[in-house]
């Protein structure tokens, strides 16, 4: 099954509630304008094995360390996600799921990924 069917039926499945949108709507329209972009440049989406088996889904952005405060930044302005310092990089990453669904998969539905990363999502 590719990511992207599974995030299209998850999109369209009874787990995701009004709220949840609403949740992604308190967030500035300009902001996600902005951040629907720079995933264009400098975001991913991984799928990979977990400790246990399961496939993991995960949502990153990978800095430079110096670029630390912008990841800070989107951090803050969605609410979720971890960031980490890995040698010479800073990566926000999102991958509980719950996270994925509310914000991740409204937000590039919403403002759509330009690029080919557009099939990656």
């Amino acid at each position: 099954m590719s990511l992207s069917f599974f995030l299209r039926n998850l999109s369209q499945s009874s787990s995701i509630h009004p709220h949840d949108i609403k949740r992604l709507s308190q967030i500035s329209s300009e902001f996600l304008q902005w951040l629907s972009g720079f995933v264009d440049s400098e975001g991913n989406f991984l799928i990979s094995p977990d400790a246990k088996g399961n496939v993991a889904f995960k949502f990153r952005i990978r800095l430079h360390k110096d670029d630390l405060s912008a990841l800070e930044y989107i951090k803050f302005m969605l609410g979720v996600g971890i960031i980490r310092i890995e040698g010479n990089s800073a990566i926000y990453i999102i991958s509980k799921l719950k996270d994925l669904i509310e914000i991740i998969i409204p937000l590039f539905s919403t403002y759509p990924l330009l690029s080919t990363k557009h099939l990656d999502f």
